[in-house]
């Protein structure tokens, strides 16, 4: 994909008088030329603004971030301490009511904030593709610009 192609599409869009939102944006010109893995762009993009606790650690799991394993709530807890996330401002913990098969472990549940969470996903040693998702982000965001400028000019010459 070349800043060229991009910006080709973007006439094909201008041309056919798209005015498209952000996000189909990035769905299209992913699936056009990208082809990278954000099947999860809904879903983070539901975080956008939450700053409470909502995160249960299991997502990590989901997310690929960590593998489950006897322990498993003792390894989020190491990733977190890791990467310097602080309880109750990054992170809370409750205990888990199903206990634990050892009686002198306590199980705990973690539920993290939104940006902690995606912290992690970004610094994940394990994948690279929420770090490469956020990098497209970035190049996706500053081709979309150029869109939307293009696409003032022209309903300005509209009005004019």
């Amino acid at each position: 994909m070349t800043n060229q192609e991009i910006a080709n599409f973007n006439q094909e869009l201008l041309k056919n008088n798209s005015d498209i939102n952000i996000i189909d944006y990035i769905k299209l010109v992913n699936d056009q030329f990208f082809k990278i893995d954000i099947s999860f762009i809904d879903d983070f993009m539901d975080l956008v603004g939450k700053n409470n606790f909502i995160i249960h650690h299991d997502m990590l799991f989901k997310y690929e971030v960590l593998t489950k394993n006897e322990d498993t709530t003792t390894n989020v807890l190491k990733m977190l301490n890791t990467n310097d996330f602080k309880m109750q401002t990054d992170y809370i913990t409750s205990p888990d009511p199903a206990g634990s098969d050892r009686p002198h472990v306590l199980k705990n549940n973690y539920y993290l904030k939104p940006k902690t969470f995606k912290k992690i996903l970004m610094r994940s040693l394990k994948t690279q593709k929420y770090a490469d998702y956020y990098l497209f982000l970035e190049e996706i965001i500053s081709h979309f610009n150029d869109f939307k400028i293009k696409l003032e000019e022209i309903n300005k010459q509209r009005t004019d």
